[in-house]
C-alpha cells in the first residue's frame, strides 16, 4: 500500500483525488501522514502516528495487550476546519488500521482531549473501545483529561 515517490517520501494513494504521504527517512518508530486532497498539495489534515505511548497510559486500563512496536499509537490527529465535515478523519483512521496491520501491530491507542465531542462519537463508531481517562501533562505544557481508546487489529 505504501510505495515510494521520490527520497525524501513515501505516498500511500487512497484515491484518485487524494494521497497520503509519509516521510521514507523518518525514525522507524516515528511517522506524519499528510493528508493531500488537490493537485495544488493543498493540505486537509494531519495525523502523527508512532509506537510511543506517554507516561499516562499507564494509568489506563488497557483490555487489549500488546508493548512496545505490537501497538500503533494514533497522535495529534487534526483536520483543517474548512475541511471538516467530509469523511478526512475517518480516512486517516482507515490509514492508520492498514499502517497497523502492515507493520504486524496487535492494537491501536489514541487519546483525545475530553471536550472533542465528534472525535468521542467517531472512534466508538470506529469500533474503537473506551479505555479510560486520565489528566495528562500534554506538550509539557498544559494539564487536560484526555480520554483513550483502543482497538484490536489482529
Amino acid at each position: 500500500h505504501i510505495k515510494k515517490s521520490d527520497s525524501s517520501c513515501a505516498c500511500l494513494t487512497h484515491n484518485r483525488e487524494k494521497q497520503y504521504i509519509l516521510p521514507s527517512n523518518a525514525p522507524v518508530d516515528f511517522l506524519v501522514a499528510l493528508g493531500v486532497q488537490d493537485e495544488n498539495g493543498r493540505i486537509f489534515g494531519t495525523v502523527n502516528l508512532n509506537h510511543i505511548q506517554p507516561a499516562e497510559y499507564g494509568n489506563i486500563p488497557w483490555t487489549m495487550e500488546g508493548e512496545g512496536k505490537e501497538v500503533l499509537v494514533v497522535h495529534t490527529l487534526c483536520v483543517r476546519p474548512d475541511c471538516r465535515g467530509k469523511g478526512y478523519a475517518k480516512e486517516f483512521m482507515a490509514f492508520a488500521e492498514n499502517l497497523a496491520k502492515e507493520k504486524d501491530c496487535k492494537v491501536i491507542r489514541l487519546d483525545t482531549w475530553e471536550g472533542n465531542e465528534p472525535a468521542k462519537k467517531m472512534y466508538p463508531a470506529l469500533g474503537y473501545r473506551l479505555a479510560g481517562d486520565t489528566l495528562f501533562f500534554f506538550e509539557q505544557v498544559i494539564w487536560e483529561t484526555l480520554v483513550c481508546y483502543e482497538k484490536q487489529m489482529k
